[in-house]
């Protein structure tokens, strides 16, 4: 019968010894039995999976030349008890061997190494590398440049009046680039339909001409001397077709203005004012996120035959490959491996999306599962990490959930100032919208 695992999600602060943990459950799954290519030990940093990489062999070394450590070993149950420094040893030497097929690397480089070992599945050329950022944004400045020479006069006008935008940068390309880069690995993984979706949708249909008809036949606001300039500028806004003046200029606070209240026909005229807004911009959003469908899908093209020209690949790009490979079946997960997740906070969604398929199959067969973060620490927001994919595991699958608390590195003075400088971060709602969809 196959043994089955502890399967945990863990919250730990700095210095509350996660490493320390990770490197024990280590080495108890290497005095298992289980290989080292079954075990994907994954982190952020190239600095952090030498960390680990180095104390698993510096724990095991000490182990074999102090027999102390041996007894620390088996008093944490990460060796058996009744194992001798020569099968220790034995595991040593082993492992050692198995030097090439160890997986403690950075979550990116386990993609990389996905993506090199399935290189047809993700559809990658031969003797592909990894681009460095300046190779990206010259990636993407010249998919954009070939989009712009691949488009007609009035294609380009449209974009350029849709995109339009006081607080955008000068140069227009800089301005597309901008707003091209935050958007395009979602874009890549939404389809059109999510694009198109329709906001502001409502039964009652108001035209520009039925709604400046009501805001002519509006008595002033209220009593007041100058009260009916109000109503003049109303109406331009509405000839102007100027829905942020509209909305300016037709609404009070709490519908009182200079304390007093404005008349019902004023109130009654708000309504179908918002009824109206809400119509309009809907259908300006709408617009707008055509045109970012349309700007997205050509970019993305653009940048796979450049990708495949220069036979270079962001670590997006890869993420991007492997969830179509992955989603089409191309690429199974491993039933046999074993993960251990280190800073998990700092996960992406498209990272996320990778490797949320390996692991459920992880976890459904029943294989070792240490995942650990800290939401305080999470500090890859600028590349779409989500610490809510941490928050919400537990509440997810069924995983056991533990915490480090007691801290190594720090005073009790300076750990109770960070908890309650950060109190409040790390609360999980799982009704919210957008963390539901991250677990859909």
């Amino acid at each position: 019968m196959k043994e089955t695992f502890k399967q945990e999600v863990v919250l730990a602060s700095a210095g509350t010894g996660k490493t320390f943990s990770l490197s024990n459950t280590y080495l108890h799954l290497i005095t298992k039995g289980i290989d080292a290519k079954d075990i994907l030990a994954s982190t952020f940093t190239r600095k952090a999976s030498s960390e680990i990489f180095n104390r698993i062999f510096e724990r095991l070394i000490e182990a074999l030349e102090n027999p102390e450590k041996i007894k620390e070993l088996k008093d944490l149950n990460i060796i058996p008890q009744e194992y001798t420094q020569k099968e220790l040893g034995k595991i040593t030497v082993e492992l050692s061997r198995q030097i090439h097929q160890i997986k403690i690397l950075t979550i990116d480089a386990y993609f990389n190494q996905l993506a090199t070992t399935n290189r047809a599945a993700v559809k990658m050329p031969l003797k592909w590398r990894t681009a460095e950022p300046h190779e990206t944004k010259s990636t993407i400045s010249k998919a954009i440049q070939r989009y712009f020479e691949s488009h007609d006069e009035k294609e380009v006008e449209f974009l350029i009046t849709t995109l339009s935008d006081k607080d955008a940068p000068r140069s227009f390309l800089n301005s597309v680039i901008q707003a091209t880069s935050s958007i395009l690995d979602s874009a890549r993984e939404s389809t059109k339909d999510s694009w198109l979706k329709s906001f502001g949708e409502s039964n009652t249909k108001i035209t520009w001409n039925q709604l400046l008809k009501k805001a002519e036949a509006l008595p002033p606001p209220i009593d007041r001397k100058d009260a009916h300039k109000r109503k003049n500028k109303l109406i331009e806004a509405i000839q102007e077709e100027h829905l942020d003046k509209i909305f300016e200029t037709c609404t009070f606070k709490n519908n009182y203005w200079y304390n007093k209240p404005i008349s019902d026909e004023w109130v009654a005229f708000i309504e179908d004012a918002k009824t109206f807004l809400k119509q309009k911009f809907g259908e300006q959003l709408k617009k707008r996120n055509a045109t970012f469908e349309k700007i997205c899908s050509s970019i993305a093209e653009e940048i796979e035959s450049i990708n495949r020209q220069r036979k270079t690949y962001s670590f997006n790009d890869i993420n991007h490959q492997l969830i179509q490979a992955i989603k089409s079946n191309e690429i199974k997960p491993n039933k046999n491996l074993h993960l251990l997740l280190d800073e998990f906070q700092d996960t992406s969604v498209p990272q996320w999306q990778a490797i949320r398929p390996q692991i459920e199959t992880t976890l459904s067969q029943k294989n070792r599962s240490f995942i650990v973060g800290d939401a305080k620490q999470a500090i890859y927001g600028w590349r779409s990490g989500e610490s809510k994919i941490l928050l919400g595991l537990e509440g997810k699958y069924d995983l056991e959930s533990n915490e480090l608390k007691k801290n190594y590195r720090s005073s009790p003075t300076i750990t109770k100032f960070v908890n309650k400088l950060f109190q409040g971060i790390g609360e999980y709602d799982p009704n919210e919208t957008n963390t539901k969809s991250l677990f859909e």
